[in-house]
C-alpha cells in the first residue's frame, strides 16, 4: 500500500499527526486510527499528509475534505451490533465471579 504525499498541504495550516485526533469534532481519535485513515482510507477517501523532514503533517483543511468526503456517502452500513444470549451473560457473569 502506498501513502501518496500531498505537497500541496505546505500552503494550509498544518499539524503533526500526533495532534491531528485532537481537531475532529469529539476528539478523541487515536493516532491509529489516524494512520488507518492515511493508509487505508474510508469508503475511497484517504487523509492527505506531507513530511517535512522526519516529521509527517497533515493541515486542518485536509482533515475537513476527508470528513467531508467521508460523510458524503449516505448508504454507510451501520455498524453491527450482536446482543448476547442468556446464556452467554450468565457465563460471562460465571467467568466475572459476579454469579450466585
Amino acid at each position: 500500500m502506498v501513502v501518496r504525499m500531498s505537497p500541496h498541504l505546505l500552503g494550509e495550516t498544518l499539524v503533526k499527526l500526533v495532534q491531528a485526533g485532537k481537531l475532529i469534532p469529539g476528539g478523541g481519535v487515536t493516532p491509529g486510527c489516524i494512520e488507518r485513515w492515511i493508509r487505508n482510507g474510508v469508503n475511497g477517501a484517504v487523509l492527505e499528509i506531507c513530511r517535512i523532514g522526519r516529521i509527517r503533517y497533515t493541515s486542518e483543511e485536509a482533515i475537513q475534505r476527508f470528513l467531508e468526503a467521508v460523510n458524503q456517502n449516505p448508504e454507510l452500513p451501520a455498524p453491527a451490533i450482536r446482543r448476547l444470549s442468556e446464556k452467554e451473560i450468565e457465563q460471562r457473569k460465571r467467568d466475572l465471579g459476579l454469579s450466585s
